[in-house]
């Protein structure tokens, strides 16, 4: 009889674990894939058909925070609205789309290596929120307006036509930043 109730206790305890961890994730009617992770929601891949995104600022009672690694690489997006909940954009998280222009919400503070690495960019409005930008984030693209707030660590190679080392040499100062097809200018 004792040995029919551990199994019991066993099986119950399993299946609760298993409920809890199902209630940490899951993919809204739109097709976010997403998982809870701390206070707030990483979304952590796309699978719904749209190419015009907004992206939900709460997903199950929780601020979105993160746009997770490759979350939204390869899926043919032409446009893409960013909540202003979202903290952190991951590497390649908007890779390999057809994005024209982006707004980066005020309250990222990274944006990752890749995050919008071959796209079709002409312009970025980069929030002064964000303090650091990694490699590629924005590069093959055709940019030629960056909106950028000051003093934001980026590696070189995270914007083309060494837009990087200019913003370095104007004491990394906000502003907007314009590509004449030569060389790169402060507003």
């Amino acid at each position: 009889m004792k040995t029919n109730k551990k199994i019991w206790v066993i099986l119950i305890l399993t299946l609760v674990l298993a409920a809890q961890v199902f209630a940490q994730s899951g993919t809204t009617p739109e097709g976010f894939l997403w998982q809870i992770e701390g206070s707030g929601v990483t979304i952590t891949d796309y699978r719904g058909t749209s190419r015009e995104l907004t992206i939900p600022a709460e997903i199950n009672g929780r601020p979105v925070r993160t746009m997770g690694d490759e979350a939204f690489s390869s899926r043919r997006l032409t446009r893409v609205s960013i909540p202003s909940s979202v903290t952190y954009i991951g590497s390649s998280a908007f890779a390999f789309n057809q994005l024209t222009s982006v707004t980066i919400p005020n309250s990222v503070t990274a944006i990752a290596s890749g995050a919008f690495y071959e796209n079709q960019l002409n312009s970025v409005n980069i929030s002064s929120s964000v303090i650091s930008i990694g490699n590629w984030a924005f590069s093959e693209n055709q940019l030629t307006s960056i909106t950028i707030g000051a003093n934001v660590e980026m590696a070189n190679g995270a914007f083309d036509n060494g837009f990087a080392a200019y913003y370095n040499s104007q004491g990394r100062r906000a502003g907007t930043y314009t590509w004449s097809g030569t060389a790169w200018t402060r507003q």
